[in-house]
């Protein structure tokens, strides 16, 4: 938890030297004085508690030590320490500095506000999971059939034979074994996001052109084997930039994205671009859709329809979170965009960048 931004400067004050009355008003009010010296050092903070067990005139001589807070403290301590102190708020010190005080009720709205993030994103998991393993075992048995069946033919024909099959059959096994490979990576994740564990992240340095290149090979692969018969288009122009990601989850997200839109193009085309736009790089697929679909995704509990491996969206959105890029689907008229964003910090002697920011967001 970031305890930085529940930290206030500006409190309801009182000084040592003054009367429990002349701050009575103020104490009722806020439930808590922070109090000073003279010169203006914190000197602790005042409760009624305090004046109950300690009833004096003068306020120094009512106020009971407190625990402080340690910017690294966990919440776990943190919320023990406001318990037992029965204090509505608590100082804050680094490196023995008195940094300001964080409030009983900001901390408990930051807190429960992080459960309920923790919460939701592990129900959408588990949602995730669940679809996806219901259609686990066609997703398996799909490409294992392909490539044993041909596996078998090669067996079978003699070495003549084998020249005059081979520029057919190697690549179906090879698309075969990628898709394969994608079921396995996407089982490995959906069970970290189910146990919340964190997905392992492979920081590599890498160019823009480098990951488009990579993304042509995948679709020169699949247009040999795809039973949605989708053109794709790529643009030649790429961003001349090296930054750090992982490139295996950019990979992984690109190809979900590219098979969602070869099953929603009504005129199975779908076209990809990337750029460098205000600190961000920006990998866009777009392609023509139906007058229902608008309609029809504009609320992303309709894409669990779509929870099976290769056009699994909803776990190329949660993959987007964890390597902190962002992506937003745009629908106009006929027209779909998928816009998958890596905001990005330039250097610029090193010309290097890195990423940060997420989400998903939909857009009409």
């Amino acid at each position: 938890m970031d305890l930085i931004q529940l930290i206030k400067s500006e409190y309801p004050k009182a000084y040592t030297h003054q009367s429990v009355l002349s701050a009575s008003n103020l104490l009722i009010d806020n439930n808590y004085l922070v109090i000073h010296d003279e010169s203006d050092k914190y000197m602790g903070i005042l409760t009624p508690i305090d004046i109950l067990i300690h009833p004096h005139k003068i306020i120094e001589d009512c106020v009971t030590d407190k625990p402080s807070i340690s910017l690294h403290e966990s919440w776990y301590s943190i919320t023990d320490k406001f318990y037992f102190s029965k204090s509505y708020a608590l100082p804050v010190f680094k490196s023995g500095d008195f940094l300001g005080i964080i409030e009983k009720n900001d901390f408990n709205k930051k807190l429960k506000s992080n459960i309920d993030s923790l919460h939701k994103s592990n129900q959408e998991s588990t949602n995730i999971k669940a679809i996806f393993l219901k259609n686990i075992s066609h997703e398996f048995r799909t490409p294992l059939n392909i490539m044993v069946g041909f596996m078998d033919l090669l067996s079978e024909i003699d070495f003549e034979n084998f020249y005059e099959l081979k520029d057919s059959i190697i690549p179906k096994i090879k698309y075969s074994s990628k898709k394969f490979l994608d079921v396995l990576n996407d089982l490995i994740t959906l069970s970290s996001l189910e146990s919340g564990e964190s997905v392992n992240l492979e920081i590599t340095e890498f160019s823009a052109e480098s990951i488009c290149i990579e993304i042509q090979d995948y679709i020169n692969v699949i247009s040999l084997y795809d039973q949605n018969k989708c053109i794709y288009k790529m643009q030649d122009q790429y961003p001349d930039v090296i930054f750090f990601q992982d490139r295996n989850k950019i990979l992984q997200i690109v190809t979900k994205i590219l098979e969602f839109a070869s099953r929603k193009s009504t005129n199975k085309e779908v076209n990809l671009g990337c750029n460098l736009q205000n600190a961000s790089i920006n990998l866009f697929v777009t392609f023509n859709s139906d007058n229902n679909f608008n309609k029809e995704y504009s609320d992303l509990a309709n894409y669990e329809d779509e929870l099976f491996a290769g056009t699994n969206i909803l776990l190329a959105k949660a993959l987007t979170g964890y390597i902190n890029g962002n992506m937003e689907i745009i629908t106009n008229d006929n027209n779909t965009e998928i816009l998958f964003t890596f905001p990005v910090s330039l250097n610029q002697k090193s010309k290097k960048a890195t990423p940060f920011g997420g989400g998903l967001q939909h857009k009409t």
